[in-house]
């Protein structure tokens, strides 16, 4: 039997922001490995003999009802390898139904677990992104793994033909690119199946800058700013 537990900061390390992630951690024998939730916490609000988050942590609920569900779910695909008779290795439990998925409920999936960690603001353009792929794919049923070199020249070209600006373009990719890095994260791709290896990001330049005429510079000593005492004094001071 394999051992399936929550742990935290298995790296030993902290971010920039002192969090650390809470991990799963599948135990076979000599074999190990960690799956992300994407939760990320302070060492203050983990409860190491419980394995779980600790109520003083606003969000400690839904995040220890998530880690229980991922934990029942790794428990239920044991039962699925040990029925097949046959000898399984803690890279199985990878093989899970999410590499089945299409890209976009893949990639629904990797915003879910990540919600503690993306703004609201964010998650509109995560899903953006998605809905430009889809479009540009012109199916629905197809894989992260589908997603290649090739494509992502033709995404940019797609993003460039709607007249976006090569910094809003180089952002899109850069969401894009975290999709495909969560799915290598948690085995649905290899490290070698990263399809932006050899992509090259567009060439972002200063945006153009107007300077003022000298037309524009008396317009604007003679405007007449009295009623304003405050805008009166930054014109002068701008002057």
């Amino acid at each position: 039997m394999s051992k399936i537990t929550k742990c935290y900061n298995c790296r030993n390390k902290l971010n920039s922001e002192g969090k650390a992630t809470i991990d799963i951690r599948i135990t076979k024998g000599k074999e190990r490995k960690y799956f992300p939730t994407g939760y990320y916490i302070e060492p203050k609000f983990w409860d190491g003999k419980k394995c779980e988050v600790k109520k003083t942590h606003l969000q400690f609920q839904s995040i220890n009802t998530r880690l229980n569900q991922l934990v029942y779910q790794f428990e239920q695909k044991e039962i699925e390898l040990i029925n097949t008779g046959k000898d399984f290795s803690v890279d199985d439990f990878f093989e899970t139904d999410v590499n089945k998925q299409n890209f976009a409920d893949c990639c629904e999936t990797i915003i879910t677990e990540r919600r503690n960690t993306v703004s609201e603001k964010h998650k509109c353009l995560y899903h953006l992104v998605i809905k430009e792929v889809v479009a540009l794919k012109k199916v629905s049923n197809f894989g992260i793994k589908d997603l290649d070199l090739n494509f992502l020249y033709k995404y940019q070209k797609y993003l460039l033909n709607k007249k976006l600006n090569p910094k809003t373009i180089n952002k899109r990719m850069q969401m894009l690119s975290m999709f495909i890095n969560e799915a290598i994260k948690t085995g649905i791709l290899k490290p070698s199946e990263n399809c932006f290896l050899d992509y090259k990001n567009l060439k972002e330049t200063d945006s153009e800058r107007l300077i003022p005429t000298p037309e524009d510079v008396e317009r604007l000593a003679n405007l007449n700013l009295d009623y304003n005492k405050n805008l009166d004094l930054v014109r002068d001071l701008f002057i």
